[in-house]
Formats: structure tokens, sequence, C-alpha cells
């Protein structure tokens, strides 16, 4: 998962590293991501290989900020 949350970064993606024993949380919304987001899906789908635990972020299951 961190090296998910990396690859994301680097696509400019704001994806905190994953918590000690927890999972990725990413924050939607006015000062977080939009899945919905062209830029958002890119990362995504060229990071997936490296995060291939990772469940991608949906509107409904995302956390809001």
């Amino acid at each position: 998962m961190l090296a998910f949350a990396r690859c994301m970064r680097e696509r400019g993606i704001d994806d905190p590293d994953p918590e000690p024993g927890g999972g990725m949380r990413m924050e939607i919304g006015a000062d977080g991501v939009d899945p919905r987001d062209r830029g958002f899906q890119a990362a995504e789908k060229a990071c997936r290989p490296k995060g291939a635990d990772v469940e991608a972020p949906s509107v409904a299951g995302a956390v809001r900020s």
C-alpha cells in the first residue's frame, strides 16, 4: 500500500501513507480528491499494479472532508 500511495503522490494526487496496522484513507470533497476526476482515474490506473490489494475509492465509500 505504501508504494501505491507514493505512486499516486508522484502523479499529483494527495494520498497520505497508510497508517501502521490500518488501511489507506483518502479525503474527498472541497479539500480532497474527486474519484471521478480524469487525472485521479489515470493515476489510479497507473498505480494499480503497485497496490493490488488496494480497493479503488468511490464517491460512496470515500471519506468526506
